[in-house]
């Protein structure tokens, strides 16, 4: 029998803190040429987590999320060691002097606030016009009573969801292809995208009020980490201010160095504005792609390409917009956004199939919700099992 040193799950848990303790290091240290070094051990941890530390211990999404998790990583510290110098071009608000000029205790505190600002909030580099607006006015308490009760509403739409999973044929390892149900299978992918959305909004709720309870932060430091639904009647909008902005800093830096530094197109251009699109759907392809990749040992999932195709629709976007403004049709109404509703649900609904089919064939829509309130409460299943096909 082969021997293990490590199980791949323990070693993959044990490099990423590694890397993400040499990332939080590379924000303290004053700027040297030498910063650059930083980003080598982190290059070659993630290399080893996504090659080696796929594990059959673990759930089949826990190997898709420490896939995502590392390439996140890998790409935030390429954005903060390698394409910014960050104590000289960074700045928090209210921010006196440069930090690169002070003491250590002032650089470890600007570096950790850095650190867990991965969209900016708090620095003069907060995209403001694409966050959800700060609580202003809220009391201390009021926003936790707020934020528990999101959490609230997030378990239930999780179990709501899961519960369809649980009984769909389509979420079954065994189960029918999403594609060959017609377009009403394709849109039954919503729920697992509802489900991401729960959790995602669920964890951050609660932890916003946790640590504004303990006094750690104000209510104005935690806007919501998704944007209302209601804007999200173009892809445009729903990709660049109604889901979550974590990965939105390094996706543009990255892509402003490729447009203007490598390709060296002029700032303003549709070209540059084009580049920049394609290169931050590329990137959160890639992202998707190594958590496809710890998943099935080989580069066949779908991630990528549903990410790109993402690209391909606002470029459509666009050329509609713009032919729609030519002809004279410029005002916003109830009208035009109810047909961006059904343009952006068909849109997701054509395209997650491409990500989501392979996983579910591969067991991924196993991984519910180990309980249930909903049926807890109505049938007395607290646990229940997935309907399997006879």
């Amino acid at each position: 029998m082969k021997s293990q040193l490590l199980p791949p799950e323990y070693a993959a848990g044990l490099l990423y803190p590694i890397c993400e303790l040499i990332r939080f290091s590379s924000l303290v240290v004053k700027p040297s040429r030498h910063r650059w070094t930083l980003f080598i051990p982190i290059l070659l941890c993630w290399a080893i987590v996504i090659r080696f530390c796929s594990s059959s211990n673990i759930a089949l999404m826990d190997n898709y999320t420490m896939g995502c998790t590392m390439t996140i990583m890998l790409f935030t510290a390429s954005e903060q060691i390698l394409l910014c110098d960050v104590q000289n071009e960074l700045c928090a608000k209210g921010q006196q002097g440069v930090i690169s000029q002070a003491t250590f205790q002032a650089r470890f505190c600007w570096g950790l606030h850095l650190f867990l600002s991965p969209r900016g909030v708090g620095w003069t580099h907060e995209p403001t016009s694409r966050l959800p607006l700060h609580r202003k006015g809220i009391t201390r308490w009021g926003f936790v009573f707020s934020r528990l009760l999101c959490t609230a509403y997030t378990v239930l739409l999780s179990d709501m969801c899961n519960i369809y999973m649980l009984y769909s044929p389509s979420y079954a390892a065994e189960g029918p292809s999403l594609t060959s149900l017609g377009w009403w299978g394709r849109l039954t992918a919503v729920p697992f995208c509802l489900v991401i959305y729960a959790r995602l909004m669920g964890g951050y709720s609660l932890m916003s009020a946790i640590f504004v309870a303990l006094g750690f932060w104000g209510p104005d430091e935690w806007p919501p980490l998704f944007d209302s639904y209601l804007d999200a009647y173009t892809l445009q909008k729903l990709w660049g201010q109604v889901w979550h902005q974590l990965l939105r800093r390094f996706v543009i830096v990255h892509g402003r160095f490729v447009s203007q530094t490598v390709l060296r197109i002029s700032r303003g251009t549709t070209m540059n504005a084009l580049v920049q699109l394609y290169t931050a759907f590329f990137i959160t392809g890639i992202i998707h792609g190594c958590g496809d990749y710890m998943v099935f040992r080989k580069w066949t999932g779908g991630s990528f390409h549903f990410f790109f195709m993402q690209a391909i629709g606002i470029t459509i976007e666009y050329v509609v917009i713009a032919l729609a403004e030519r002809a004279g049709y410029t005002r916003r109404t109830i009208w035009t956004k109810l047909i961006g509703y059904v343009w952006v649900i068909n849109w997701i609904a054509y395209t997650v199939v491409f990500s989501l089919d392979p996983l579910l064939r591969a067991g991924g829509g196993e991984n519910t919700l180990p309980f249930s309130v909903i049926l807890g409460l109505w049938r007395g299943e607290w646990t229940p099992t997935r309907y399997r096909i006879q």
